[in-house]
């Protein structure tokens, strides 16, 4: 897909049911997000829990 495929696609995704228009896309204002995936011990996870919450 290129990028115009990829956005009408989402934005039928997202519900959008009229047409998409040049003016449409246009109007768009799009955010970027980065995940991170990590891996902890259990004995970590809680102690980062406990440490967090006064």
């Amino acid at each position: 897909w290129d990028q115009i495929q990829t956005i009408d696609s989402l934005l039928h995704k997202g519900g959008f049911r009229g047409m998409v228009t040049p003016e449409i896309r246009r109007s768009l204002k799009l955010k970027r997000y980065q995940c991170e995936k990590i891996t902890v011990s259990y004995q970590d996870y809680i102690n980062h829990w406990q440490n967090r919450r006064c």
